[in-house]
């Protein structure tokens, strides 16, 4: 397993925008569970990294110089660092970011954000000054054909010296449920139902047309147990995983009631909700059994907001529960 050294945590917002829910879904899987990291890092950038790779989350927050001398904080999906395993690696830092759809602003964003990070990890030796740029990828969600496998990043200098970088693109659109399990890229899952947000339309009006879309939640869940049950990944990461899937849908799906709501049962069938962190890796058995009956009772009626508060406020969790257990927790 990849070791993970956390530098910084963020608080997730309790109301999130779309674009925020993705977001931090993404951050969720970087800063939760390090060696989903390691594959993605290898996809996106061609690196060769194996399991024992060391993952540092470093500071994702970012200040940006402005011309009128404004001070703005941008804050960057994912930014880490990472070491291989052999004494002659050296550290090398990652900036991801997730975007729904594609547009041109985002490579200004992207070039602002390296521009931070290299101003943040600027050297001064002797009389020269190195910045150094790290590097930088986007993972794009709603499928389109416009998006460019790469982006060409060029600084000019002052004489017409050219340093010339390239910032990668993932789209979700490429990943099938086979290559995303080959490849390991476990992080890419809680996005998985944007493949189909072309039909969703269609979906929404078809129970047939919305099997395909059963059957590959059916199929990422039994690969999931299926790892769960090897070893390969543990407990958690199985429920954090399906976790985030439910929640993304939840966003995504909003205007899609029928289909919503298929995807809630499908995902419910299989996600085990715990209290607390400690809770799923001290195993309490019965526990573990009441929380995943209350957190499917609260999605199946519409209470989903409660039961994303539940999963981080023990406080809370414990009230629903008293009130579970007494049939008094009311459906609104």
């Amino acid at each position: 397993m990849a070791t993970i050294n956390i530098n910084n945590t963020e608080e997730e917002s309790k109301k999130l925008s779309n674009e925020q829910t993705y977001d931090s879904a993404l951050t969720t899987m970087i800063t939760r569970l390090g060696n989903y990291v390691i594959p993605l890092v290898n996809e996106a950038f061609g690196e060769n990294y194996d399991d024992q790779a060391l993952v540092i989350l470093r500071n994702n927050k970012h200040v940006l110089l402005q011309l009128d001398e404004s001070h703005p904080r941008r804050d960057s999906d994912a930014y880490i660092e990472m070491l291989g395993n052999t004494k002659s690696s050296a550290s090398k830092f990652y900036l991801f970011e997730c975007e729904s759809a594609y547009d041109n602003t985002i490579f200004v964003r992207i070039a602002e954000y390296d521009s931070a990070v290299a101003l943040e990890n600027i050297k001064v030796i002797g009389d020269e000054i190195i910045i150094s740029h790290p590097n930088s990828a986007i993972i794009f969600l709603h499928p389109n054909s416009s998006i460019p496998k790469k982006m060409k990043m060029t600084h000019r200098g002052p004489n017409g010296e050219e340093m010339t970088y390239h910032t990668p693109t993932m789209t979700i659109e490429d990943y099938d449920v086979e290559t995303i399990f080959k490849k390991k890229l476990l992080i890419l899952l809680p996005f998985y139902l944007f493949k189909f947000s072309r039909r969703f339309n269609q979906m929404e009006a078809d129970a047939e047309k919305r099997k395909e879309l059963e059957k590959a939640l059916t199929d990422i869940n039994l690969r999931l147990e299926k790892l769960a049950e090897n070893g390969e990944i543990n407990a958690y990461q199985k429920v954090t995983t399906q976790n985030l899937i439910l929640r993304v849908s939840q966003r995504l799906l909003l205007k899609y009631e029928n289909t919503k709501r298929e995807v809630e049962n499908i995902m419910t069938g299989h996600v085990l909700r715990t209290y607390a962190d400690d809770l799923l890796e001290q195993g309490i058995e019965q526990g573990n059994e009441e929380a995943t009956q209350l957190i499917n009772f609260l999605w199946k009626n519409g209470r989903g907001a409660d039961a994303e508060k539940a999963e981080t406020d023990k406080s809370y969790l414990k009230k629903l529960l008293e009130q579970f257990k007494t049939g008094t927790l009311t459906t609104s």
